[in-house]
């Protein structure tokens, strides 16, 4: 799977390999493979209980895989721990809030660049974040005061506040309203602008394929299907298994 970002940085981005997951002695994912280059909008889609979660959580680190290889750029993580990944370039926005909900959106997003990023960086990608998310009139308000929708542009940007290299969005479109999925589906093709390499899964599955480029398409946690999106639209087994046979966008 390449991509002109990967070809233009000489950076191979996200690489699973064989993921394997086993939980109370079922196997939830087998033999996953897939690659989010830098630039690169990747869906993983499937039915409820297909392994999509815990597929996302093995890579990030929050459960452990059994076999398989997960690598960044070049670099070994599947025995890392997740902060350690987080500092490899692995960014993860988790389904559930994560916000600090007593804080301001200013101080928000402060407390993740004080984290992982020195602070001589810290100003101009702050103001950078701003702008690309439509933050600048929101930044002195309580987070706990903000609609779904602006929660997850603020949310993003918290993700991208280090600067990681690959993006990992956990439905990114749940809770928020149609409106709201419009501006987040915009919001995520400015991630893609901005060279990041985004994975993402949702339940929301015309708004996702509408969104990205590629899919990896598993049930039963092994890979049904893969390939560009409009390709998974046509196809007879996504159709059989997923999408439903009258399904287009």
């Amino acid at each position: 799977m390449t991509t002109a970002a990967s070809s233009d940085t000489g950076r191979e981005g996200l690489l699973v390999d064989g993921l394997c997951v086993t939980r109370a002695g079922r196997t939830v994912v087998h033999n996953l493979s897939l690659q989010v280059a830098p630039g690169q909008l990747v869906g993983l889609l499937g039915p409820n209980g297909a392994g999509k979660s815990t597929a996302f959580q093995a890579i990030i680190g929050l459960v452990q895989s059994q076999s398989g290889g997960i690598s960044l750029n070049g670099q070994s993580l599947e025995r890392l721990p997740m902060f350690r990944r987080a500092r490899a370039g692995l960014g993860y926005m988790p389904q559930d809030a994560t916000v600090f909900t007593g804080l301001t959106v200013r101080q928000n997003i402060a407390a993740v660049m004080e984290i992982g990023l020195p602070r001589r960086e810290r100003p101009e990608h702050f103001e950078h974040l701003v702008e690309e998310f439509a933050l600048g009139d929101l930044l002195d308000q309580r987070a706990e005061t903000l609609s779904g929708g602006q929660r997850r542009r603020l949310e993003l940007a918290r993700t991208l506040a280090t600067r990681p290299e690959i993006v990992m969005l956990d439905e990114p479109f749940a809770g928020v309203d149609p409106i709201a999925i419009d501006v987040l589906q915009t919001a995520i093709k400015t991630i893609q602008s901005m060279g990041y390499g985004v994975l993402i899964t949702d339940h929301n599955v015309r708004e996702t394929l509408a969104l990205v480029e590629h899919v990896v398409l598993i049930d039963k946690g092994e890979v049904l299907i893969e390939g560009p999106s409009a390709a998974i639209e046509a196809d007879e087994a996504a159709k059989k298994h997923y999408l439903g046979e009258n399904f287009s966008l």
